[in-house]
């Protein structure tokens, strides 16, 4: 079964909730959160004697500290409601640690939906090029079958020139062609 291009459109749709999606999932893998606290000096001093795997597991135990969950399901617009939760010594700090991962995350967020708009595309031209190809192929070949009647019939008018030749009929001797039909 061939997917038409306007499926494809529909089932990589770029809308709001997608995008939210998105970005909740991507803010809690917890990656981005991590980086932002590798870079704060006070983690980085408080962790600087631990061995790697010590200052993953501080690292991560850290990150979780920071969260985006849902906190309800809206009934007019199945949306979701999303609030964001974080328990941390410096509130002040806390929140500027949580606006760098949000940045963070929407850049990747960003890049990845560039980086799908461009698969999309890429895949879209190639179905576009490939149904080109079926149709030049068609196009030549009914091209072919077309040379062929009209070679068929050349040689068809050919031979019978050629019995008319020999039957002495050089001129078409039907003046007024009647057609007549019994029922």
């Amino acid at each position: 079964m061939e997917t038409s291009i306007n499926e494809i459109l529909k089932s990589s749709s770029v809308n709001s909730e997608n995008i939210l999606n998105l970005f909740v999932s991507e803010f809690n893998d917890y990656d981005e959160m991590i980086s932002v606290l590798q870079n704060d000096k006070e983690i980085n001093k408080s962790i600087e004697n631990l061995d790697d795997k010590d200052k993953n597991e501080k690292l991560f135990s850290l990150a979780k500290k920071f969260q985006i969950v849902q906190i309800s399901e809206s009934k007019k617009n199945d949306h979701a409601s999303m609030q964001i939760e974080f328990e941390w010594h410096d509130i002040e700090n806390g929140t500027n640690l949580f606006n760098q991962a949000i940045e963070l995350s929407l850049l990747n967020v960003k890049k990845r939906l560039v980086a799908n708009i461009i698969n999309l595309t890429n895949f879209i031209d190639a179905k576009i090029n490939n149904e080109i190809d079926i149709l030049n192929n068609e196009l030549n070949t009914l091209i072919e079958i077309q040379m062929i009647r009209d070679d068929a019939r050349k040689q068809f008018l050919i031979e019978q020139a050629q019995i008319a030749k020999k039957l002495g009929i050089e001129k078409n001797t039907v003046n007024n062609p009647t057609f007549s039909s019994t029922t």
